[in-house]
């Protein structure tokens, strides 16, 4: 599937339905985030080729990782970059980013640029890192 236009930033997060229960009323995912591409698992708390779930079950990403999401979207702003958010839990058609990109070492979030370089960990995503990352290209 071919993006209206390609991201200049792919970032990996980890979904997880059992967030659910635990986190109450906590933000379902990245709607309220403009300028990223998310794929519909994390939206809808379903997608295709994933396992069938009720409706009633949302697909959440831990906070660390909603705040480090938050953190890049402030930095981004008035920016004409565009994430592309990839759930390498249910990758679906993005399985070959996942394969490119991540290792099992990784700690998500992992934020890549175009170049490979990238931020991994929720700790990494200070104001600070943000602005040297995305200012190098």
């Amino acid at each position: 599937m071919a993006l209206a236009s390609d991201p200049t930033l792919l970032l990996f997060v980890g979904g997880d339905p059992r967030l659910a229960d635990s986190l109450g009323d906590f933000p379902r995912s990245f709607p309220r985030i403009l300028g990223f591409i998310v794929p519909p698992t994390l939206l809808m708390g379903s997608g295709r080729g994933a396992p069938p779930r009720a409706a009633e079950a949302p697909w959440l990403i831990p906070p660390d990782q909603l705040m480090a999401s938050e953190r890049l979207s402030e930095a981004l702003r008035g920016s004409h970059r565009t994430v592309k958010v990839v759930d390498v839990n249910q990758p679906g058609e993005d399985r070959a980013l996942v394969e490119r990109y991540l290792t099992s070492s990784d700690v998500l979030p992992v934020l890549v640029r175009t170049d490979g370089a990238r931020l991994e960990g929720a700790n990494a995503f200070t104001r600070s890192n943000l602005r040297a990352f995305l200012g190098a290209r």
